[in-house]
């Protein structure tokens, strides 16, 4: 995984300074391990699905913050951009004795009731509360499938790709 110190500073080799060397990166991806990134993953959280996607009451959290009772026992990534902010985030749900998410909200198919077992709650993480900022989700014109405009599906021959030809064909038949 790269650290904000291998991609964005560089190493400070042959006497350039840190802030001659070129960025790599557009994302960094990290454990959250500060309050302040903290919330900011749970106030992305908060936005993606509360006000977003309205998945939670929005009137739960008045502090616009998405935290459950789960967050103490998890391990938080975020994702962050080139300007610092927080762009995604996702959450793995460590074994506990409150047990994991999918339980309180999910109904299991019979033929995953074995993940009900205590071995397996005790072996095992859940991963929950992908978060993903709206700035980021789709591409500058991406429309619902995908790409925006025509040109973008050419080859070079001017020819529609055939990626873009199997999409529009699933798209027809819906």
């Amino acid at each position: 995984m790269a650290t904000d110190t291998d991609t964005a500073t560089g190493s400070q080799k042959n006497g350039a300074s840190s802030n001659d060397a070129p960025r790599h990166w557009h994302f960094n991806f990290s454990v959250i391990d500060n309050p302040v990134r903290l919330n900011e993953s749970f106030a992305l959280r908060f936005e993606v699905y509360c006000k977003e996607r309205q998945f939670l009451p929005a009137e739960n959290y008045p502090s616009q913050l998405e935290i459950d009772s789960y967050d103490r026992q998890c391990i938080h990534i975020g994702g962050i951009n080139q300007d610092g902010l927080m762009i995604g985030t996702v959450r793995l749900v460590l074994p506990s004795s409150i047990g994991f998410p999918l339980f309180e909200h999910c109904v299991l198919f019979p033929e995953y009731q074995y993940l009900c077992g205590e071995k397996v709650q005790h072996t095992s993480g859940e991963i929950s509360r992908l978060a993903i900022s709206k700035l980021y989700r789709r591409r500058l014109n991406d429309g619902l499938y995908g790409l925006a405009y025509r040109n973008d599906a050419m080859d070079l021959d001017g020819e529609i790709s055939q990626a873009q030809q199997l999409a529009d064909q699933r798209h027809d038949r819906r």
